[in-house]
């Protein structure tokens, strides 16, 4: 099957649009990792293909649009320092009636919450929020609303769906297997090509952990583990490519195998997901000084830059932030690309993925530190982090939170980064499973210069709380490849050797590997 996908194009070609250059190409047919080959070969499941993420996942480019709104015009005052966002809003709600560009000129303009918490809102399609640049249009928050729950955000730009997605159920004709793009189902009639639809494994009968224990093997439940998500153990949004009959053909691969024995089913999404949403060339600025994690709501979640959720094909681009907690959210979002993004100042998130699918994540420079630095919660799956650098003086956290097993995600050609994963106990498992980290520079160390570096709450038949050996057991089935720190001192579970088992595919300590990106080097392939 994959053979005839990689056969289309050879590797060895003039670099593209899609090419980050010449030498990196090269660096991807050079003396490659077996992984790689393997992959090339089709005769290895280890790497997903990732070539299919982000924007329309990666069959456009995002573009550029005419400006349409000027929040001028709608009674925003630049640098007055008095409240512009009820001109902005009225702005963004004469642009979501047929689409268009909200520009702000060059200047500073001043935000308080609304009713609903956020400061501006949108939830409609086809609608981009744009500044003159990060270093011309600025944002400033002025306050924030306490939440009425604890893990309650609210965003400086909130872009979000008008409802909860739902959807109808249609039955699947055959098992579909973990890194296939087709699946076969009852019936077609009401879906249609570019349309998202959702693949779900449900247990069969109320209170069974059957295929959560399934799902996470080797790793086991604990009684605290009380999370819902321990009984909808999976599900995974992916967009139709080709319908032929009754099978679907699909632009992403699979993430698991979706079992007719496990309670495997598909949704159609009825509810439309918003889309072509930009955000975009800002600068957001709030007020959180002195971060203390967990010291009080506001340094947890008071003071938040830009959410996208229940969206698809939508971008966030060239945004910096000040003084914020959390830079990038994305819940229920596939498919969207977030680049080049910055911040400086302490917070809590950089760049999370809540129950969200193929996004990427791409060329972002941080200076300030973030708790959690990159960041996966529920069942988000598929999703690849390429060239992040944190360049504060700090360790960045890649964080599995919980809520369900994030799997084949992809973090590579990344700096000061270490695996540190953390969240409620109810929550559990904070796991990855079948995640990938490529040619990575581990930040310093902290009690032990491991890869694995921290993680709350190990479960209770696992030994060394805390101690970074076994932490890893939060992580089964993990990849790690070209991990390094320039003192060739980085150990990975407490070893620097081979190590291809239940737990841990471990390869190349202390040395990168070629292709220095598998997402490009992917993409390079062709489709």
């Amino acid at each position: 099957m994959k053979n005839e996908f990689y056969l289309k194009k050879s590797i060895i070609s003039t670099c593209s649009a899609l090419i980050i250059c010449t030498s990196q190409l090269a660096l991807a047919v050079t003396n490659p990792h077996p992984l790689w080959t393997e992959f090339e070969q089709g005769i290895s499941h280890r790497l997903l293909d990732w070539s299919n993420v982000g924007y329309k996942s990666g069959h456009a480019q995002i573009p550029n649009r005419s400006i349409t709104h000027n929040v001028i015009d709608y009674g925003a005052i630049v640098n007055d320092g008095k409240n512009d966002r009820l001109a902005v809003q009225k702005a963004i709600d004469a642009a979501s009636i047929n689409g268009g560009v909200v520009f702000f000129p060059r200047g500073t303009y001043d935000f308080w919450v609304g009713p609903n918490g956020h400061s501006l809102e949108l939830s409609a399609s086809n609608v981009v929020i744009r500044g003159s640049g990060t270093r011309q249009t600025q944002l400033n928050q002025h306050d924030f609303k306490e939440g009425k729950v604890h893990f309650e955000r609210f965003f400086l730009i909130n872009a979000q769906s008008k409802s909860n997605i739902k959807g109808r159920t249609v039955s699947l004709l055959a098992d579909a297997k973990a890194h296939e793009k087709k699946i076969k189902v009852a019936d077609t009639a009401n879906i249609r090509v570019g349309d998202v639809i959702k693949l779900q494994m449900v247990s069969e009968q109320p209170g069974s952990d059957r295929i959560a224990k399934k799902l996470i093997s080797p790793l086991t439940i604990e009684p605290e583990w009380t999370a819902g998500e321990r009984f909808i153990p999976f599900e995974l949004m992916v967009t139709v490519k080709k319908i032929s009959s009754n099978t679907i053909f699909l632009e992403q691969p699979l993430t698991q195998s979706f079992l007719l024995a496990d309670g495997a089913r598909v949704s159609l999404i009825e509810e439309e997901l918003i889309q072509n949403v930009g955000i975009e060339d800002l600068t957001l600025v709030g007020k959180l000084t002195n971060f203390n994690h967990h010291g009080s709501f506001e340094d947890d979640y008071g003071w938040n830059a830009i959410q996208l959720k229940g969206a698809k094909n939508s971008w966030i681009r060239n945004i910096k932030t000040t003084k914020m907690g959390t830079d990038v959210n994305l819940v229920n979002t596939g498919f969207s690309t977030v680049e080049n993004i910055a911040n400086d100042g302490r917070g809590h998130s950089a760049l999370l993925a809540s129950n969200s699918d193929f996004n990427l994540f791409k060329n972002s420079r941080f200076s300030g530190y973030r708790q959690h630095f990159i960041s996966f919660s529920g069942r988000s799956a598929g999703n690849v982090f390429t060239s992040i650098s944190n360049n504060s003086q700090d360790s960045g956290a890649i964080d599995f939170h919980g809520g369900g097993p994030s799997n084949y995600n992809l973090i590579e050609n990344s700096t000061n980064l270490r695996i540190a994963s953390a969240g409620a106990e109810k929550g559990m498992p904070h796991a990855g499973q079948h995640n990938t980290l490529w040619n990575i520079v581990a930040g310093k160390p902290t009690k032990i210069d491991d890869m694995f570096s921290y993680g709350y709450f190990i479960y209770s038949n696992y030994s060394g709380l805390y101690s970074g050996l076994d932490l890893h057991r939060l992580h089964p089935k993990t990849t790690l490849v070209g991990i390094t720190n320039g003192r060739n001192s980085i150990t990975v579970a407490g070893s620097k050797k081979h190590r291809d088992d239940e737990w841990l595919y471990v390869d190349s300590i202390g040395k990168s590997v070629k292709p220095i990106s598998i997402y490009t080097a992917q993409r390079a392939l062709g489709f």
